[in-house]
């Protein structure tokens, strides 16, 4: 009584330690080398994975910084070519042309220029109403005869590829004509790009 049923010769406690028994040990035992074994390359994909996505984020963000100093330094030339549009409405003429803002145009490589009250003080930034009070970008207008001129931007962009970089400066020119007594800016700047010095004090 109690006794189970076992073949003649089986061993007792043996019961579930057939074949089967020990296709599923080597079954977990090739799964757990699988494991080992992937374990290195998915960590190597997670490491390369966060890296590209780091650089890729870095490369985003200076892209739209770069950007935005473009925009800056194109806006900046137009609104100063329709000043001097509307400085020549009421004067009748061209006016002179101005010394560079900022003198030099290594101040505002690294960082944004603040106007002194003197910068923007001579008559023909007064009489295009043209003085921002923060900026970076040189700026400049330039009369080049009695019926045409320029007001020309320079700003500082840099090209990034990975730890590699140069400078390409973007220069911003707005053409101003006149003809009839009437003056008019074009609707377009025209854009150059290159490493170069920056705009000129005019000579006395």
């Amino acid at each position: 009584m109690g006794t189970e049923n076992q073949s003649p010769g089986a061993t007792p406690g043996a019961v579930g330690r057939g074949p089967g028994g020990a296709k599923d040990k080597a079954a977990t035992e090739a799964r757990n080398f699988l494991i080992v074994l992937l374990m290195p390359l998915v960590f190597t994909l997670l490491l390369i994975f966060g890296i590209g996505a780091a650089l890729g984020g870095c490369a985003l963000y200076e892209y739209f910084a770069q950007n935005a100093l473009k925009n800056e330094n194109e806006d900046a030339a137009k609104a100063l070519a329709a000043g001097i549009v509307r400085c020549a409405a009421s004067t009748g003429r061209l006016p002179n042309t101005t010394s560079p803002v900022p003198a030099l145009f290594e101040q505002v490589h690294k960082e944004r220029y603040t106007p002194s009250s003197s910068d923007y003080a001579a008559p023909t930034w007064q009489c295009a109403g043209f003085a921002p009070t923060d900026q970076q970008f040189q700026i400049q207008w330039i009369r080049e005869g009695p019926n045409q001129g320029s007001a020309v931007a320079l700003t500082k962009q840099v090209d990034k590829l990975l730890f590699w970089s140069h400078r390409v400066d973007q220069r911003a020119s707005v053409s101003v004509q006149c003809s009839e007594g009437k003056c008019t800016a074009s609707e377009y700047a025209s854009l150059q790009y290159g490493a170069g010095p920056g705009l000129e004090t005019p000579s006395p």
